[in-house]
């Protein structure tokens, strides 16, 4: 298909009267078809005299009622229907015809008009009044006298040309008999033989696409009158619906060179979706609207980063692709200028950056004890430090005492006594076995934690702590501890394996009991 490329637009005549530049615009039929015309024919009465035009109101009112879905079954429907003779054939005599008026040319012409107009349905909702159309309005106006007919209409009525500016209203009555007149003079001088004698030359020259009056329709694309079945009769108004080419003044009947080829704008690309807004000519067919390819679903990952910032954001460019994690861990990654992102199918996607997952690296990622990350990285209530927790554990960082991982019955412990919040602030070592191979420990800023199976977890501190690592740690003849730090009358008081070690405030001294 040819890209549409801007056409310039010759200038047309100024509007007939200038208080009409910004008027009332409300609209008419549906669709895509060419609409009916009037012939005129032996026995009727001479031209009367133009009455007074009808009103905006009497121009929304017509199309009240009127469905353009319907209206546009109705104008593809005639085009399989039987020929019908024209509309108005007893409203004028040939010498009265001959003696009506007809529009004037606004520009000199010679050779061939403009093939007949295509076809082209309004697919796009932009319902400007494009310049070719409001000059065919003001054509009709100097020719026969002001007129309160519509232009645009709004895109919820079905297909109408009227939503994308191609379409005119031209409100008359065909009970009257001075409208009447009007209309078959209109149309005979469109589809009748032009000055040179060529059928519809009129209609050629002004990319008139269809007529539709009095239950009838004309279309340019058969040249013939069809029954008309629409919701509207269309006997308050005749309605013209023009070629893109007509609606934006490009044809010869106003820059007297004749226009080769067809414009038939704005595409579908995708069945049920919106059409782009009209952008200039089109000159190849557009093709049957596909189906939209399926989009592949954007990884949790990938919606993570972007939900992050993407490149602007604190992860900055990806530095490698999404890949899966190695064997047996099931997950996917992705490693960043300012972190990683890891995902597994029992953890959403999280962030891990900074020395907390240079230490989680250091432990082997997710193959280590601490598993895949389970939130973000944070930073603490008390804005010294961040931590990461994972399915494993947690990893906790401060400046002064870096990243450290507490895991387990330790971490169970520390979080019970507050977290970083607690005595103990915050970790200060890794979790650790113990020489013996029987328990773990983690050292933090306030004190320790010490865990077996046998005995629990248990936060040894201050100069309990000191008097108990005087006497070898776990190694010595107390053992593990088998209680937290407990408060007594006396001072405190922490139970081990093989006895307890007392804190006596009165005298600031420690004094241990051996079983």
């Amino acid at each position: 298909m040819t890209p549409p490329s801007p056409t310039p637009t010759p200038a047309l005549p100024a509007p007939a009267d200038a208080r009409r530049t910004h008027r009332r615009t409300a609209g008419g039929a549906a669709a895509a078809v060419l609409a009916a015309l009037l012939l005129a024919a032996p026995g009727a009465p001479a031209l009367a005299a133009a009455p007074a035009p009808a009103s905006a109101d009497a121009h929304d009112a017509a199309h009240a009622h009127e469905s353009s879905d319907a209206h546009e079954q109705a104008v593809r429907a005639s085009m399989e229907g039987p020929d019908v003779d024209a509309p108005g054939a007893d409203v004028l005599a040939p010498a009265a015809l001959a003696a009506a008026p007809v529009p004037r040319p606004v520009r000199s012409y010679s050779g061939s008009p403009e093939a007949l107009a295509k076809y082209v349905a309004q697919v796009s909702c932009d319902p400007v009044e494009r310049p070719g159309t409001v000059a065919f309005r003001d054509l009709l106006d100097r020719t026969y006298g002001a007129n309160a007919g519509g232009i645009t209409r709004n895109c919820n009525s079905g297909v109408t040309e009227h939503s994308d500016g191609r379409a005119y209203d031209w409100m008359l009555d065909a009970n009257r008999a001075a409208d009447a007149e009007k209309a078959a003079t209109m149309i005979q001088w469109l589809v009748g033989p032009d000055a040179q004698g060529v059928t519809a030359g009129n209609a050629r020259r002004l990319g008139v696409m269809y007529i539709i009056w009095d239950r009838k329709i004309w279309g340019s694309y058969n040249g013939v009158w069809k029954a008309y079945n629409g919701s509207s009769p269309h006997r308050d108004h005749v309605h013209f619906s023009l070629s893109w080419d007509g609606a934006m003044g490009r044809t010869s009947f106003w820059t007297g060179a004749t226009l080769q080829g067809h414009d038939y704008g704005p595409c579908r690309l995708y069945a049920g979706e919106p059409v782009p807004k009209y952008s200039g000519r089109n000159t190849s067919p557009c093709p049957t609207p596909g189906t939209r390819p399926a989009v592949a679903p954007v990884s949790p990952i990938t919606a993570k980063w972007g939900a992050l910032g993407g490149e602007s954001g604190v992860l900055g460019r990806a530095t490698t692709a999404e890949q899966s994690t190695p064997a047996p861990r099931e997950g996917r990654y992705r490693h960043f200028a300012g972190g990683s992102l890891y995902d597994s199918p029992t953890t959403e996607a999280s962030l891990v950056r900074g020395t907390i997952r240079d230490h989680w690296a250091g432990m082997g990622f997710e193959r280590s004890p601490l598993g895949f990350p389970t939130t973000d990285e944070a930073r603490t209530p008390d804005g010294k430090g961040a931590y990461s927790h994972f399915q494993g554990g947690s990893v906790y960082s401060t400046a002064a005492t870096g990243a450290h991982d507490v895991r387990g019955g330790i971490r169970d412990r520390w979080a019970a006594m507050g977290w970083e919040r607690s005595v103990l602030g915050y970790p200060t070592s890794d979790e650790t076995r113990t020489p013996d191979g029987r328990g773990a420990y983690s050292h933090f800023q306030g004190g320790s934690i010490y865990a077996t199976d046998a005995t629990g977890s248990h936060d040894v501190r201050g100069a309990i702590r000191s008097r108990w690592a005087s006497l070898g740690w776990e190694r010595g003849a107390l053992g593990y501890p088998t209680s937290d730090v407990l408060k007594t009358s006396t001072g405190l008081v922490s139970h081990f394996q093989g006895g307890s070690i007392r804190w006596v405030t009165a005298t600031r001294t420690t004094v241990v009991e051996l079983d």
